[in-house]
C-alpha cells in the first residue's frame, strides 16, 4: 500500500520537519494577514533541510501571518507571526516577530517574542543561526525548546542576529 503512494508521485523519505510544520492559509486569502505564510513557511523549511538534514526532523515551526494565532505560533518550537515593519526611508516592510520557548505535551508553554519586526529577508538567517547554535550548545539530550529556556534573551537575540562569535569563530 505505501508502495502505491509512492507511485503516484508523494515522497516516501521527507523530512519530519515538514510533518511537523505549520502555517495559516496566510496573504491573499485571509483578510487579517499581512504577510504570506505558505511560501515563507516552504522557504525556511527547505533552508533548514539544506543546511541540517536530519538534525531538524523533531522541529516544530509555526508560522502565522497576523496575531490571531491560527496556525498557533505561540506553541511552536519557533514561532513566527507576520507584522509590519519599516524600511530604511520609513516604507512598510514586510517582517516577522520570533517567538520562542513555546511547547506541547508535558512541555507546554506559551512562547515569548523574543525578536520583533525582523525583515521578512532576513528570516531564514536567523531561523538557520538559532538551531546552528544549538547544534553546537546542546547539553546531552537537550531540545532545542529546553535550549531556549535555557538562555537569556539577550543570548537568543545576539545569536539569531548574528552578533556572537561561537568558539569556531573566535579560534580562528
Amino acid at each position: 500500500m505505501i508502495a502505491k503512494v509512492g507511485e503516484i508521485g508523494f515522497p516516501l523519505s521527507a523530512n519530519g520537519l515538514y510533518a511537523s510544520s505549520i502555517g495559516c492559509i496566510g496573504d491573499p486569502h485571509c483578510n487579517y494577514a499581512v504577510t504570506p505564510t505558505k511560501t515563507k513557511l516552504a522557504t525556511i523549511i527547505e533552508r533548514l533541510v539544506n543546511q541540517f538534514g536530519e538534525q531538524v526532523g523533531g522541529l516544530k515551526v509555526n508560522l502565522d501571518g497576523c496575531p490571531h494565532a491560527c496556525a498557533q505560533h505561540w506553541t511552536g518550537d519557533i514561532g513566527l507571526q507576520g507584522t509590519t515593519g519599516r524600511g530604511p526611508n520609513g516604507e512598510p516592510l514586510e517582517a516577522f516577530d520570533i517567538i520562542l520557548r513555546g511547547g506541547l505535551g508535558k512541555d507546554a508553554a506559551i512562547g515569548k517574542p523574543i525578536l520583533r519586526r525582523v525583515p521578512s529577508a532576513m528570516v531564514e538567517d536567523y531561523v538557520s543561526r538559532l538551531f546552528g547554535s544549538y547544534l553546537e550548545r546542546r547539553e546531552a539530550g537537550e531540545t532545542f525548546a529546553h535550549f531556549c529556556v535555557r538562555s537569556s534573551d539577550n543570548d537568543l537575540i545576539s545569536i539569531a542576529s548574528g552578533n556572537v562569535s561561537t568558539g569556531a569563530d573566535a579560534a580562528a
